[in-house]
């Protein structure tokens, strides 16, 4: 028996890989508006945050995801991402069979690397954007060596073009999975914010929450092993798949300046006692 060739993930290709039997977008994408911007997308982010919004989107929210990557290295995600219309598929790994999903809440991603400023505050700036959110691991936070710029340099700067555009409130969520993440992120926002302007910190105290969570899920590194499955059993070539745990959590701190999407109906629990989660 001759095997079918396997079906390389695209939006043109959803109804494809529909008929096969996996679960894909049923709603417009092009309906989703870009409220978030993520920066440094990789494995936790989207079996994470990009899978709440999916879920929201799917029961006819429309926020969507713009990605942003700062990093030389993320040019890899934008060409995995890219030509695929910005789909994924997260293959969830329990006890039994794996299953797998395609998601389709990243609608855009832009590759920034240091030099390019202008692409970041653009996102930034931009009035639909009423969160910017964060995965850049524990080190990301540290206070940076003399003439060193850091991811949070980089947002500083993009604040800024959004306090001269007078823009309106916006959250700063870290997703990283460290204690106090938000109070973290706030702390080393404030820092670069005072290394570039010296007014611009109390703009982002006035303007700019920092709520704290507490995130979970295991999403191991995805391996050739995990792209062969996708393609010999459910018939996806996917660049770049993401693999996690069946099980998922997300508590926040229910403080977003711009606004937010409804998490909790995607799951998320809200409470103001974080450290105890």
């Amino acid at each position: 028996m001759v095997r079918p060739s396997p079906i390389s993930l695209s939006q043109a290709h959803l109804g494809e890989i529909a008929r096969s039997g996996i679960a894909v977008p049923a709603y417009d994408r092009t309906r989703l508006a870009p409220r978030i911007v993520h920066i440094g997308v990789g494995g936790f982010h989207r079996a994470h945050l990009a899978l709440y919004v999916h879920e929201l989107a799917s029961g006819g929210e429309d926020w969507g995801i713009t990605g942003l990557g700062l990093l030389e290295r993320d040019a890899q995600m934008a060409a995995a991402l890219n030509p695929q219309d910005h789909l994924y598929t997260l293959i969830e790994k329990g006890n039994g069979e794996p299953c797998a999903q395609v998601i389709g809440s990243i609608t855009g991603f832009v590759h920034a690397p240091d030099g390019q400023d202008r692409a970041v505050a653009e996102l930034v700036a931009a009035p639909a954007t009423a969160i910017v959110s964060l995965t850049v691991t524990e080190s990301g936070y540290a206070e940076p060596a003399a003439g060193e710029r850091t991811t949070f340099d980089r947002l500083a700067a993009a604040l800024a073009v959004r306090r001269d555009r007078a823009g309106g409130p916006l959250t700063i969520l870290s997703c990283d999975n460290l204690p106090g993440n938000g109070d973290a992120a706030r702390a080393v926002t404030v820092s670069a914010a005072a290394r570039l302007d010296e007014s611009l910190p109390a703009w982002v105290q006035d303007h700019c929450s920092f709520p704290n969570s507490m995130v979970d899920r295991i999403t191991p590194v995805t391996s050739d092993a995990d792209r062969g499955w996708l393609r010999d059993s459910a018939g996806i070539e996917d660049r770049w798949p993401v693999v996690a745990e069946p099980f998922l959590q997300w508590v926040a701190e229910d403080e977003f300046a711009g606004g937010r999407p409804p998490f909790e109906g995607a799951g998320v629990r809200f409470s103001d006692r974080i450290h105890d989660w």
